[in-house]
């Protein structure tokens, strides 16, 4: 883990950071779990200001780490989140990246919902490119058991999107029907040729 070495420092500052904020957060009872608004916004801070702060190769480093590593990292800084939410969320951003360009700003903290025994927490974050919306959902103890990383695409984007789809999937299907014609074409020779081979093999019977 010594790649890891300065990132971790990092970590260990946001995570006193966060747990300071608790001490002034609002305690919120819904459906018999108890939260913290400023605790739960103060972790989805600490993933957009590490995000932001580290390189590609450091993200997709995170991003690909093993449970065991993860769990490493997660002991060590006292971070609040399950080793497979931790990796995911580093490659659900890594996989926006590119879209969403450096970050400009957080613009709002949306009200945690509670559904049974999780809390969802939706942030919305501004890029250079577009808006993205984080999605925490939190178990009852308010750790963090998955992260999601929603781009706001404008429609000229998503019917691009679409129609770039829909030719990809139409030029396969023609490709695939081509390459059958071509097969089915072949059969044709077959007869020919076994005939041939008949033809020499009574040639050179004695």
């Amino acid at each position: 883990m010594k790649r890891f070495k300065n990132k971790i420092f990092t970590a260990l500052v946001l995570a006193a950071a966060m747990l300071c904020m608790t001490a002034c957060g609002k305690t919120t009872e819904e459906d018999a779990i108890v939260y913290d608004e400023a605790y739960l916004d103060s972790i989805a801070d600490f993933l957009i200001a590490n995000w932001a702060g580290l390189s590609q190769e450091d993200i997709a480093a995170f991003a690909e780490m093993d449970a065991d590593e993860a769990e490493a990292v997660i002991g060590q800084n006292g971070l609040p989140f399950e080793a497979d939410a931790f990796t995911t969320g580093f490659a659900a951003y890594e996989g926006v990246a590119e879209d969403l360009g450096g970050y400009v700003s957080t613009l709002s903290y949306g009200t945690p919902e509670v559904n049974g025994e999780e809390i969802t927490l939706d942030v919305t974050v501004q890029y250079e490119n577009r808006e993205a919306v984080i999605s925490l959902i939190f178990d009852e103890d308010s750790v963090v058991q998955s992260v999601d990383v929603s781009p706001r695409y404008s429609m000229s984007e998503i019917l691009y999107k679409a129609l770039m789809n829909t030719i990809l999937g139409m030029g396969t299907v023609f490709i695939v029907l081509i390459f059958i014609s071509l097969v089915i074409y072949c059969f044709n020779f077959i007869p020919a040729i076994q005939a041939k081979f008949g033809r020499k093999k009574k040639e050179d019977t004695p």
